[in-house]
């Protein structure tokens, strides 16, 4: 028997229902829902390079990253990414197309076996800004 209080009431986004409503857009929409998920996920890169080099900047980019990622998850639900030796995808379509040479921080994440990183709704600065250290 479980105790009471001991429930996982963990949310992963939003009802099935809503997700799968949320995910049916047309060509256009994808569109830009393609182009917006790689402007985003450059800036993701950007906050990896400075915090690779300890440049400044961290500060700028986990912003633009957290104004970006916050529409967007507004706007869609849950976002999930995969991540691939190649870039990083949305679904079956690549989003973010680099090679190991020009982004080894995101080479690492591959390399550390992270294949996979959601985004969820009510995702908050101070979490945003516990991006990946590599």
């Amino acid at each position: 028997m479980s105790q009471p209080g001991n429930t996982d009431q963990r949310k992963s986004g939003p009802p099935e229902t809503d997700r799968d409503d949320r995910r049916e857009l047309d060509s256009g929409q994808r569109a830009d829902f393609l182009r917006e998920v790689s402007r985003v996920l450059n800036v993701f890169l950007r906050v990896l390079r400075a915090r690779q080099g300890k440049a400044t900047g961290v500060v700028e980019a986990l912003d633009d990253f957290f104004e970006g990622i916050s529409s967007l998850l507004e706007l869609y639900g849950e976002i999930t990414v995969r991540v691939a030796i190649d870039g990083l995808y949305t679904g079956e379509q690549q989003v973010l197309e680099v090679s190991p040479r020009e982004e080894p921080a995101l080479f690492r994440i591959f390399q550390y076996g992270i294949r996979q990183i959601s985004f969820l709704p009510g995702l908050s600065r101070k979490r945003s800004a516990l991006l990946p250290r590599c």
